[in-house]
């Protein structure tokens, strides 16, 4: 703000009425500082220094209504940045618990993918143990009938 002689000789008070002028000069660029504002790092002193004008009755958008159009518009976009500070700051905690989450959940899972895959790779060891097992069972089954068909064949022979 501009500093402007104020009632009392020789005092100063801050005067908005240039620096506003010349901020509205371009209002395309205007808006898009709006649209782009971030609003998630509004620092605690500018909601200090814009809270006596929430807390002011002549600060109501319907107040401003009567004035100004424009104002009005801007005058909702202040409040609402306002209170998205405080609804910001409330769930800010929520969210760091969800990051916390989040990265015990893909540490999990990892821990999760490692355990299926070593269930895979002992599930295909089973599966090749058995197949060799049923395989052996029926060479030991062919033998066993080699070997009764040998005894019958010397019994036949003796005699």
């Amino acid at each position: 703000p501009k500093q402007v002689a104020g009632e009392k000789p020789g005092s100063k008070i801050d005067d908005y009425w240039e620096p506003g002028k010349s901020l509205l000069q371009d209002p395309g660029k205007f808006l898009e500082s709006l649209f782009k504002y971030d609003k998630d790092n509004i620092a605690d002193t500018v909601i200090k220094s814009i809270q006596p004008y929430i807390d002011s009755e002549e600060f109501l958008p319907a107040a401003i209504a009567k004035v100004s159009k424009a104002c009005t518009s801007i005058c909702q976009w202040v409040r609402a940045m306002h209170k998205y500070h405080f609804v910001a700051k409330a769930v800010e905690p929520k969210r760091q618990a969800l990051r916390e989450a989040e990265e015990d959940l893909q540490a999990t899972q990892k821990v999760l993918d490692e355990a299926k895959e070593r269930l895979r790779e002992v599930e295909e060891g089973i599966a090749h143990l058995q197949a060799k097992y049923r395989g052996t069972l029926a060479s030991k089954e062919e033998l066993e009938m080699k070997c009764e068909q040998c005894e019958q064949r010397l019994g036949r022979a003796d005699k």
